[in-house]
């Protein structure tokens, strides 16, 4: 889909990404591009946070996300039988992919958290117990 621009092209993330992901890439572009580190070229930066503003409301909504991913898959369909429409026939038509509703994430950070706090936890405590046998 080389012609139609999406929000996760605009935030440099994947269709699979996470909210957490989402996220870290919206705040990382828009500290990459703010008008204040392009002091000659503001109007192009301002146009660019933007873009990045209008993506980020947009996946960050789950409503709206499945929204623009129904009419991602749109686009894709349309252009390939647009594509196909002009080939002149040679090869036989790909057969259709099954593709998932609502793709899980690869991988998300939020899944490590729960572990990393228990583990923070379990460490403290024993440092505690051992803090206090020792000054006993």
């Amino acid at each position: 889909m080389p012609n139609v621009r999406t929000h996760y092209d605009n935030l440099q993330v994947s269709e699979s990404a996470c909210s957490e992901v989402i996220r870290g890439a919206y705040k990382f572009l828009c500290q990459k591009w703010h008008p204040d580190k392009h002091p000659g070229d503001e109007e192009s930066a301002g146009r660019i946070i933007r873009l990045l503003n209008e993506a980020y409301a947009v996946l960050s909504d789950p409503d709206k996300r499945r929204e623009h991913d129904q009419w991602v898959r749109a686009q894709r369909e349309l252009e390939k039988s647009t594509v196909t429409d002009k080939a002149p026939g040679n090869e036989p038509p790909e057969p259709p992919q099954e593709r998932r509703q609502d793709p899980e994430p690869l991988y998300c950070p939020s899944s490590f958290v729960g572990i990393l706090f228990w583990a923070t936890l379990t460490t403290i405590s024993w440092m505690a117990s051992f803090g206090y046998l020792v000054l006993k």
